[in-house]
């Protein structure tokens, strides 16, 4: 009996799932989702309520991470992740445009302002002098200071009827901060056509199930379910761009319990399908995040149930 319970035990554990979920009216806000920080690090995530995304993450304890800073004597913000897309924004806007996904690092020492931090990064189209807009960024956790390896990230749309081959990033570009390398605050990236992953989400009830209106859903950007419980939501495809690539997707409904799938491989400018049936948390007999994986992947259920089977445990 040790040896089957070992087993068991095992599996439970690499299903196990972690993830911390707090609604706001306008605003989400998710912890610990499937990062691939350090421990060092505390990530909080904020989708908008027109579904743009807002991310921070700074290090818990700056003592125990084994960097150093860039020592120059001041600030030093550089881009650390770019990519940008052209599609069309089924909810919210409507309309095409450009999906932004950028990140930005202070790899240089603390800065610190009188003032909230607000700095701007205009982005230009291909060799366009005019910016085809800007974004605000600044610390989400202290407004006045933006410390070393404090890292904003954010996913913005910015409306375009035709798509650009290239979009050039310039962070601080009204150049309020001193830094101590200024040649590292701009990057240019090629525009991919947008991966659009959509689908219905349904709610379980009693004796079935039904579609789910309302729902908010959430993968780099953020969707809500219309009348027919189906949303939209457009990612930006990673590097190499020849190859498919998936991404992890959120939904979730007033007080049923949120879910959490992975996309189907999508190359630029394909489209994907997934589905999400949401259970309420006092609708499951026994709430374990390995018996509540069971009950919404049948297919594993049934898998599960003949390896009890052979064991002779069930």
């Amino acid at each position: 009996m040790k040896k089957k319970t070992i087993i068991i035990c095992i599996f439970c554990i690499f299903l196990l799932e972690s993830g911390i979920v707090t609604s706001g009216t306008n605003i989400i806000s998710i912890e610990k989702i499937e990062e691939q920080n350090s421990s060092n690090y505390k990530t909080q995530i904020q989708f908008t309520a027109d579904g743009n995304l807002i991310k921070n993450e700074y290090l818990k304890n700056s003592n125990e991470d084994v960097q150093m800073p860039i020592d120059g004597g001041k600030p030093d913000l550089k881009i650390t992740e770019y990519r940008a897309a052209w599609g069309f924004n089924e909810f919210y806007y409507n309309d095409y445009g450009v999906f932004i996904y950028i990140s930005i690092k202070n790899i240089g020492l603390s800065y610190h302002s009188d003032n909230e931090i607000e700095v701007v990064v205009a982005f230009f189209a291909d060799d366009e002098t005019t910016p085809l807009d800007t974004l605000i960024v600044a610390p989400m956790f202290d407004p006045y200071n933006w410390q070393t390896f404090h890292v904003l990230t954010y996913a913005v749309f910015f409306l375009r009827s035709n798509g650009p081959a290239t979009l050039t990033a310039k962070v601080d570009y009204t150049n309020i901060i001193d830094e101590s390398n200024e040649d590292n605050n701009e990057e240019t990236c090629p525009v991919q056509p947008v991966i659009t992953i959509e689908g219905t989400v349904y709610r379980k009830v009693t004796g079935g199930q039904v579609v789910c209106k309302g729902a908010h859903v959430y993968a780099e950007r953020g969707s809500e379910t219309d009348e027919r419980g189906h949303y939209s939501v457009g990612v930006i495809p990673k590097a190499p761009f020849n190859l498919p690539d998936r991404y992890l997707v959120m939904a979730f409904w007033g007080d049923y319990r949120p879910a959490k799938k992975w996309s189907s491989p999508a190359l630029p400018g394909e489209r994907t399908k997934l589905d999400f049936v949401l259970w309420k948390q006092k609708d499951r007999a026994i709430d374990t995040p390995f018996l509540n994986f069971l009950e919404d992947h049948p297919n594993m259920f049934s898998m599960f149930q003949k390896l009890l089977q052979r064991l002779e445990v069930y």
